[in-house]
């Protein structure tokens, strides 16, 4: 119920029309609808939230999740995962309408950076090196799939893509057209995530086919990454700060994209 409400105070706080989500638990749309609930009494009718109904294969443990508001824009169909093999966790794309934009927004969580098992000698890009490589390659693929005729509308591909900038997925997909959204701002504040006192930059927004000209700006609101664990009871994320406040109520810090009208 605290990290609920927590999450509540971050989702309230930001005030975004369209909410890209992710490692929230496997269970069907149960986990979105238990996180909107816990929104929904903090808005009003008009800025609620909607979803359409998507749940990724059975195995994986977490999902990627799309809501909107369907008073601020349109959904376009169904959101859907791409689930050919290879993704450890499927990502899930939606299109959406606002006015005369079209766009189609994109949800990804690579494999972790986590080492498991056995002993073993760990590069410098972390363990699951070779996996996050491959699934760039695979959201490559899986983007090219979207072109319908000799055009492809604007995409944008958010979430935990568990690299950084300058590491081998990130410059896979440079090399094929994405444009990192966060290459925008000043160095010293690119970094969504601190592991043993290291900042890096494992969350981005990546534009492609003429969206990083709808969006206007792209920022990093940093509320969890800099927050201090040392009083933090075993095994919460919930109460680094007392009450339903943004600040410790995740341990990545929300990425924000603003689009032009």
């Amino acid at each position: 119920a605290r990290q609920r409400a927590k999450l509540a105070a971050t989702l309230l706080a930001l005030d975004a029309d369209v909410l890209a989500l992710t490692e929230l638990e496997n269970r069907g749309t149960e986990s979105l609808e238990h996180l909107l609930a816990g929104l929904e009494p903090l808005l009003s009718a008009e800025l609620r939230y909607a979803f359409t109904a998507s749940s990724p294969r059975d195995g994986a443990t977490l999902r990627a999740a799309i809501a909107y508001r369907p008073a601020r824009v349109s959904p376009r169909g169904e959101a859907w995962f791409d689930e050919r093999p290879g993704f450890r966790r499927a990502p899930l794309f939606q299109s959406f309408a606002r006015g005369a934009i079209r766009f189609t927004l994109g949800v990804v969580h690579f494999t972790s950076k986590r080492c498991d098992g056995s002993p073993t000698i760990v590069s410098s890009e972390g363990c699951g090196e070779l996996a996050r490589r491959s699934e760039a390659e695979l959201l490559i693929e899986a983007t090219r799939s979207f072109k319908t005729g000799a055009t492809q509308e604007p995409l944008l591909v958010m979430g935990d893509f568990n690299s950084d900038a300058l590491e081998a997925p990130l410059r896979a997909l440079e090399e094929a057209g994405f444009v990192d959204l966060l290459a925008r701002l000043p160095a010293a504040g690119r970094y969504s995530y601190v592991f043993e006192g290291r900042a890096a930059l494992l969350d981005h927004a990546l534009a492609l086919d003429g969206m990083s000209e709808l969006a206007e700006q792209a920022s990093i609101w940093h509320i969890n990454a800099d927050e201090p664990l040392a009083h933090d009871p075993p095994g919460s994320l919930a109460s680094h700060v007392a009450g339903p406040d943004p600040r410790g109520s995740s341990d990545h810090d929300p990425i924000i994209v603003d689009l032009r009208p």
